[in-house]
């Protein structure tokens, strides 16, 4: 192997990073949904044939591997992506996104609850079964996510002016964000927005003003993030359940956004599950999960003694701010 290029193709943005042969960093690509070279996708703009080949051009720069082993999620196209960029053969290891999260707490089994643009729960249990329920999309299901909390964010905007009661600083932050008049007299501009289809990036992003304005004390923003993560305690229940882990000791790793980021959501989901597992043990992990996407190809292609250098590196570099 040349060099290992990992891509974490996300609903907000996509992610890359090309590895050394020794486990060096040689590059790191983002491409945020704000991004000009972002494009959009029915999964988000994340998930574009755009974005994700703008991430990967700026891992690459100008490096130009002899041949490429290449690890993607969220996009199956991504060894063809790449293909351009190395004269020779293009390798793909899979490595699924519940697997990440798992392999950047350090870990090989447990619960993966996966809340950012959209949601899922992955359970993989000590004797090897597993299970994984939702990733239904912000229709059905993604509960608990980036998505359902922009849209109980909407709606909370949307009856701001019914009664005291429903007061939020929501207001303001989502009429800024999206910049449409959201007062009383403007709320048809809402309306019109919420019935037009949008990349859910749009409305995902939203979740990061509800959880700035609960941390403020705002009680609306709290009492979301509090019912969306009730609703994904819902769903880690019945993982448990089905795999008989109420009375096991297992990690329960925070991935995406949400989970990894809001202090205030990852607490209210802990507290839920903790009353149906309680010897469930809560692990947000440090690192991007693209991190975990490199982590567990290196180990899958023999590379398993150079992850700590990978990790290390990565960590130390932090060359932006997450999401």
């Amino acid at each position: 192997m040349d060099a290992l290029l990992a891509v974490d193709a996300g609903g907000t943005k996509c992610e890359a990073l090309l590895v050394g042969p020794d486990g060096a960093l040689l590059g790191w690509g983002l491409c945020r949904a704000e991004d000009p070279t972002s494009g959009t996708s029915w999964g988000g703009k994340g998930r574009s044939k755009e974005s994700t080949l703008s991430a990967l051009r700026r891992a690459l720069g100008e490096h130009r591997p002899a041949s490429l082993t290449v690890s993607g999620l969220g996009r199956w196209d991504v060894p063809e992506l790449a293909q351009p960029y190395t004269p020779g053969e293009v390798h793909a290891v899979p490595v699924a996104e519940w697997d990440a999260p798992l392999a950047l707490a350090g870990v090989d089994w447990g619960v993966v609850v996966l809340s950012g643009t959209g949601a899922f729960v992955h359970g993989a249990a000590p004797d090897g079964e597993r299970l994984h329920l939702d990733s239904l999309g912000p229709l059905l299901g993604d509960y608990g996510s980036g998505s359902m909390i922009g849209w109980m964010a909407l709606r909370a905007v949307a009856r701001h002016h019914w009664s005291p009661r429903h007061e939020t600083a929501l207001t303001e932050a989502v009429g800024a964000v999206l910049g449409i008049d959201v007062h009383e007299k403007g709320l048809g501009r809402l309306v019109d927005f919420a019935h037009k289809p949008h990349d859910r990036a749009v409305v995902a992003q939203l979740a990061r003003y509800v959880d700035e304005a609960a941390r403020a004390g705002d009680a609306v923003a709290g009492r979301i993030l509090a019912e969306a993560a009730a609703a994904q305690a819902e769903v880690v229940r019945d993982v448990v359940d089905r795999l008989a882990l109420a009375e096991v000791a297992f990690p329960l790793v925070a991935a995406g956004s949400v989970a990894t980021r809001s202090a205030l959501y990852w607490a209210h989901l802990c507290a839920a599950v903790a009353g149906f597992a309680p010897r469930a043990e809560p692990v947000v992990p440090a690192g991007p999960q693209v991190l975990g996407t490199a982590l567990r190809a290196l180990g899958r292609i023999g590379l398993e003694h150079w992850r700590e250098r990978l990790r290390a590196e990565v960590l130390a570099a932090s060359p932006r701010d997450a999401d």
